[in-house]
């Protein structure tokens, strides 16, 4: 059977037969494209569907940063093929090694180049994970493509429990509701990192700057208003899967001089705070500006790809 779904990290498609896992792709793939061409025409059983929801499940969490490992049948591999899948299986979530050291590990330093070869048509990726090996002097190739391998890569490391022990980020920055009479200032931002979504007014913190000053500043190049005694509501840690990082300190204000304009940054407009278009925003508003709006310090961090929200 054929078994497609999508996560935020894009779309799969598994290749389940006889109760294993014959094929892991990305992307949506049609029936006819998939390399295990049988397992479309062999109607589905009971034991294959519930495999396939296995896999997903299993798959969806690893891509949330809550599985490390997984446990599904999957096809065998014969030969030094075997040895190698061994080897990708045993290489620690978060880590990677080289072709040269799967090479050792399976026996046989000098098969660097059969153990590139047999990452490469590795059936299951993911599932068994040759983006975990690199080369020497690089990333090494990645039969789905590098970006991917990077982003994988990439999605582990943040999910290491002591990844966000260390964390520094490359931007600092500030956010700035002002919330008055049941109502919040909003604005639909015109340039620069979530164009185009509504968003609060905010940006980077300038060198020699505190936070409440740069949520000052920006809410009034942004919008023509200045925020009367802003008050720090908490902290909020976004990381993304090409490596940006930021920390944003979130301020609220009560009360403001001025008249909101439209500029070149930000159009602005007041919104009733039980009718907030979460739907137009980052996927992650939905889950704190509530506590914010009830008065409640908050304090979360964020994994996107993209603008798609891997975690929280």
């Amino acid at each position: 059977m054929i078994h497609s779904f999508e996560t935020p990290f894009g779309g799969f498609t598994l290749t389940i037969a006889n109760g294993v896992v014959w094929t892991l792709q990305f992307g949506i793939v049609d029936v006819d494209a998939v390399a295990h061409p049988r397992a479309g025409a062999i109607p589905e059983n009971p034991a294959d569907t519930a495999l396939a929801e296995e896999a997903e499940r299993q798959l969806r969490a690893y891509f949330a940063g809550k599985r490390k490992r997984f446990n599904l049948p999957i096809a065998p591999a014969f030969a030094f093929n075997r040895m190698v899948r061994l080897a990708l299986q045993r290489i620690p979530f978060g880590q990677t090694r080289t072709y040269g050291e799967v090479a050792a590990a399976c026996g046989n330093p000098g098969a660097t180049r059969a153990v590139g070869n047999a990452c490469g048509s590795n059936p299951v990726p993911v599932i068994v994970p040759c983006h975990r090996v690199v080369a020497a002097n690089g990333l090494g190739g990645f039969s789905s493509g590098i970006e991917i391998k990077k982003r994988l890569l990439t999605l582990e490391r943040y999910a290491l429990p002591g990844y966000w022990k260390d964390w520094k980020p490359q931007d600092d920055c500030v956010l700035t509701f002002i919330h008055v009479k049941g109502e919040i200032l909003l604005i639909v931002k015109k340039r620069g990192l979530g164009q185009g979504k509504v968003n609060a007014p905010g940006g980077h913190i300038e060198p020699g700057e505190t936070p409440v000053e740069a949520a000052i500043r920006e809410t009034r190049e942004e919008v023509g208003l200045t925020p009367i005694n802003p008050v720090s509501r908490g902290i909020l840690q976004f990381a993304f899967l090409d490596g940006y990082t930021e920390r944003c300190e979130v301020f609220e204000a009560q009360a403001y001089t001025g008249t909101p304009v439209s500029t070149p940054e930000a159009e602005p407009f007041w919104c009733d705070e039980t009718a907030i278009p979460f739907a137009e925003m980052w996927a992650d508003d939905r889950y704190w500006i509530p506590s914010l709006l009830s008065g409640k310090k908050i304090r979360a961090r964020f994994v996107f790809d993209g603008d798609r929200l891997l975690w929280r």
